[in-house]
């Protein structure tokens, strides 16, 4: 590739993923057609690396316990009108292993007090979601401890139902965002006697836990309180521990008794670039805790999505003129390394490329995916790292899966 401007490449990854793709099919991995309701009994028989496609319908929650691909097209999971009982996805994934949502609808789903919507809860591992819409009426509506989580081009909402959630909840476990809209729940009357017997309080949109927040293009909105003097939520919290990375996220509290605060953070400096924070109104902060505002970061952005057959234009975005390096990541853990702020994935990485960022700090690559078959719903991710001292900046991880 040509250094010092603005490129348009192809770099020679994909003829490895497609050598990568062929080994795959070798080793026997098996796609499972799935028809409505049950994804349970195709998790069950698929062995890890299968992928299950699911037909046209809705489907009853599942456990996931192993590192499968499920592709549906806003396919809703949940049950239906009259469910006596809250139910939830609950995911745990062995070390070494990845599991991939896509295209997965958790808003359906009731309870006797209404729609309650389907949470998730991954108790560790590493999962993926891309394009999903998750919810919750009663909890988190995701939910992660002790895993590594990426979720890309979707919709996290905690709504006040018979209980009220965070967006995401995270206890030791690094979180990566890319163009989603996180929401925490609103206040909401306690079932069934109403506001007078009590309320349950406004929620974040993230709440972390000794863990981290990576995201870019991502938008962050608290939940409000509805009435009483309690204010509304903030938009992230961090606690102790923490460490929080935004570029080009938007940030805002939740209103109503006293404003929330856009950005909490009790954790290490928290650093931002183009990104804004809204107070809530009346009265609330921008930020309170360590916030450096101009913190050189560096972005990736992909678009189309992987298509068979499609180009697609994958852009890394920091500082002028600063080297880079740019990786295919099969990794299935975040790592953190003494000499890249944020956590990385390339601990069995595959070098794509180097060179240096433009004039005005862009490199792009045009990427033509070849339509060969054995690449259908292949899970293809990378990350850059760029800078001129050490520590050197990470974008999140950019990719998904071959559609």
């Amino acid at each position: 590739m040509t250094s010092g401007h603005r490129c348009s490449c192809r770099p020679s990854f994909w003829p490895l993923l497609a050598a990568l793709a062929s080994a795959q099919a070798a080793s026997s991995q098996t796609t499972w057609n799935v028809v409505p309701p049950d994804i349970q009994s195709a998790v069950n028989q698929a062995n890890p690396g299968d992928t299950l496609v699911l037909a046209a319908g809705g489907y009853y929650p599942f456990t996931l316990n192993k590192g499968l691909t499920i592709v549906g097209t806003n396919t809703p999971v949940g049950y239906g009108p009259g469910s006596p009982t809250p139910a939830g996805i609950h995911i745990q994934v062995p070390v070494g292993q990845v599991a991939n949502l896509i295209g997965i609808d958790c808003t359906y789903s009731y309870s006797p007090y209404g729609s309650i919507g389907t949470a998730v809860q991954v108790l560790g591992g590493s999962v993926r979601f891309d394009s999903c819409t998750l919810r919750s009426g009663v909890t988190n509506a995701l939910e992660a401890s002790n895993a590594t989580v990426v979720v890309t081009g979707s919709t996290i909402t905690a709504v006040g139902s018979i209980g009220t959630g965070n967006g995401i909840y995270a206890t030791n476990s690094s979180i990566t965002l890319r163009d989603c809209v996180v929401r925490g729940a609103d206040s909401a009357c306690m079932a069934p006697l109403g506001c007078l017997y009590g309320t349950y309080p406004a929620k974040q949109a993230v709440n972390l836990d000794g863990s981290t927040l990576h995201a870019e293009r991502t938008t962050f909105v608290g939940g409000s309180q509805g009435w009483g003097p309690v204010g509304g939520a903030a938009g992230v919290q961090a606690g102790p521990g923490s460490s929080v990375w935004l570029a080009n996220c938007t940030l805002t509290g939740g209103n109503t008794g006293q404003g929330g605060t856009a950005l909490v953070n009790n954790g290490l400096v928290a650093d931002l670039l183009n990104t804004t924070l809204n107070p809530g109104s009346p009265g609330g902060s921008a930020s309170s805790g360590p916030v450096n505002t101009a913190a050189p970061l560096l972005q990736a952005a992909l678009a189309p999505i992987w298509m068979r057959g499609a180009t697609s234009t994958l852009t890394l975005t920091g500082t002028q003129g600063a080297p880079y390096a740019l990786f295919l990541t099969p990794a299935a853990t975040a790592l953190t390394t003494a000499v890249v702020s944020e956590p990385v994935w390339v601990a069995s990485a595959v070098s794509i490329s180097g060179g240096l960022l433009d004039t005005v700090g862009v490199a792009s690559f045009s990427i033509s995916v070849p339509n060969v078959p054995a690449l259908q719903h292949a899970s293809v991710w990378c990350q850059a790292i760029s800078g001129f001292t050490l520590p050197l900046r990470a974008s999140t991880i950019a990719g998904g899966v071959v559609r």
